[in-house]
């Protein structure tokens, strides 16, 4: 009788020891599984933190460009639009925020007027403003970029009274920036402010030939 009880409690011991053991592993799964999640947080909180540093240093970087954007801009265009059409034209430009992100708005004031100057004020102070942003865009541009500007009839809408100031302009800009400027003209009067002109024209035969006139 004794002998029958002693297999039941060692049969219950055995059956006890083994969910034991099994409840153990499944405890140290868990803990396993549990250790390698923190691990998991800490290493995603950390790049968390990386990426809010960078999104900070991003935005300080935005900032810093739209600045000396708008600064470049307006240190070249207000100077060009009153040399050529003096104090009573007052240019200005910043950056507004859309929902794709940033955008340059120019306003020009003249007159009484406020508007944008490549829409509202006729040919000649479009192609002024646009000069000038496009020496802008030079400026920014990076270090080693070739800093040649190409502008092929730009002033065709500026009227006689303004090409010597525009010719004093362009000299102004090439010698001050340092941009090699090649413009493209009917206007012969520019040649005054050039170090090369060069003349084409048509023979007989409709054959374009290119004449050094200056250098």
């Amino acid at each position: 009788m004794w002998g029958g009880m002693g297999f039941i409690v060692n049969s219950t011991l055995v059956s006890l020891q083994s969910k034991l053991d099994r409840l153990t592993g499944e405890r140290d799964s868990v803990l396993s599984q549990q250790k390698e999640c923190l691990n998991k947080i800490a290493s995603l909180e950390r790049q968390l933190e990386i990426h809010r540093h960078a999104q900070v240093l991003l935005q300080l970087c935005g900032e810093a460009m739209r600045e000396r954007i708008t600064q470049t801009v307006s240190s070249l265009v207000q100077p060009a639009l009153q040399a050529v059409y003096g104090p009573g034209i007052q240019f200005s430009c910043e950056y507004r925020e859309v929902p794709s992100g940033y955008r340059l708005e120019l306003k020009l004031e003249a007159n009484g007027i406020k508007a944008d100057p490549l829409e509202a004020f006729g040919g000649g102070v479009s192609d002024v403003v646009s000069l000038s942003l496009r020496a802008a865009c030079l400026i920014l541009g990076h270090q080693h970029q070739a800093k040649l500007l190409v502008l092929d009839e730009s002033f065709k809408h500026v009227d006689n009274s303004h090409v010597e100031l525009i010719g004093k302009l362009l000299r102004d800009f090439a010698d001050k920036l340092g941009i090699q400027i090649l413009l493209v003209t009917h206007q012969r009067e520019f040649s005054e402010h050039s170090d090369i002109h060069l003349e084409v024209k048509r023979d007989s035969g409709g054959v374009s030939i290119v004449e050094r006139v200056k250098e």
